[in-house]
């Protein structure tokens, strides 16, 4: 689906296409927990769990090591059912980044309910964490399959449009937990649960994982190449 030759960007085709701004969507609902995650993990850790700095360092690092487990396997495994015809390509981001959207969701509560529990609240991160792996193979590919010839900028629109939630949560906890209690933390999870939903909700109801007619914009002679290619894809494929 790429083309060698230098195309004129249809900006105005991206910024009225349903699946990229579902892709937005889900961007943002992926930043909004990750960077609830990373700048903040380990302050509840310090305000509630009352690690210390040592301890904290450590327990803070191992829900990473296993999301990037999870990221890796998860990826075979994707891969591996579209390979074999089992999901399609949008089935295939749908489902992994409703797994990495609302597993998260879900044990991020759950650990907030655990109270101070060190081991407890300690397993719910990290299995919150692991279950966020799986949004590489899910929405984080997804501008490849939707146009490969744009693939640079829509990553660029995504991921710029995602990452201003990186100014706004650290600033929101900040407000909310002025008195560092169980209470006031357990709003920021109920806050990032609600965005994990809504923007998981956008993503399966509008996104795609085809290849959309404007990744050709300009030249129709490639285009219909295109369509060729990809049914004699499709019919190796369904004959493997």
């Amino acid at each position: 689906h790429v083309s060698k030759k230098k195309r004129k960007i249809p900006w105005t085709s991206i910024f009225t296409s349903a699946p990229l701004l579902a892709l937005v969507a889900a961007q943002i609902g992926h930043d909004w927990g990750f960077f609830t995650m990373v700048t903040d993990l380990p302050k509840y850790m310090k305000d509630v769990l009352k690690f210390n700095v040592a301890q904290n360092g450590i327990w803070s690092s191992i829900p990473y090591i296993f999301m990037w487990l999870v990221s890796m396997s998860s990826g075979y495994f994707c891969d591996h059912f579209v390979k074999r015809g089992y999901i399609s390509v949008t089935t295939a981001r749908k489902l992994f980044t409703t797994t990495a959207s609302m597993g998260p969701a879900i044990f991020i509560i759950a650990a907030s309910y655990s109270g101070c529990d060190r081991d407890l609240a300690v397993a719910m991160f990290t299995i919150a964490m692991s279950f966020m792996g799986t949004f590489y193979c899910g929405m984080k590919v997804n501008a490849l399959d939707l146009a490969p010839n744009f693939a640079g900028t829509l990553m660029a629109i995504v991921n710029g449009i995602g990452a201003i939630t990186g100014i706004i949560v650290p600033y929101l906890v900040g407000a909310l937990t002025e008195d560092h209690t169980l209470l006031q933390w357990r709003t920021v999870f109920w806050i990032a649960f609600g965005v994990f939903l809504l923007t998981n909700l956008i993503f399966v109801c509008f996104a795609s994982g085809e290849v959309q007619e404007w990744n050709f914009y300009g030249d129709e002679d490639e285009k219909e190449q295109d369509k060729e290619m990809a049914m004699q894809n499709k019919e190796k494929s369904e004959k493997y």
